[in-house]
């Protein structure tokens, strides 16, 4: 766009929808492999929490019937 031919309104918007674009691809950068590796903790915690009470109930069952 030429500096005299110009219309204020296209260029402002054109400078906030660039802005806008920016701002989402930063945040894309930042948040997702945030998200991700919560997600990841999230579950491995979860399944060592699960895995643990599996584990602890096979052992006492047969703790149990060892113990007849």
């Amino acid at each position: 766009m030429s500096a005299g031919t110009s219309d204020p309104a296209v260029e402002y918007w054109t400078t906030a929808m660039a802005s806008v674009r920016e701002e989402e691809h930063r945040r894309r950068g930042v948040v997702l492999p945030v998200a991700l590796h919560v997600t990841a903790a999230l579950g491995a915690a979860v399944a060592g929490y699960l895995g643990g009470h599996v584990v602890g109930a096979r052992s006492l069952g047969r703790a149990h019937h060892h113990g007849r």
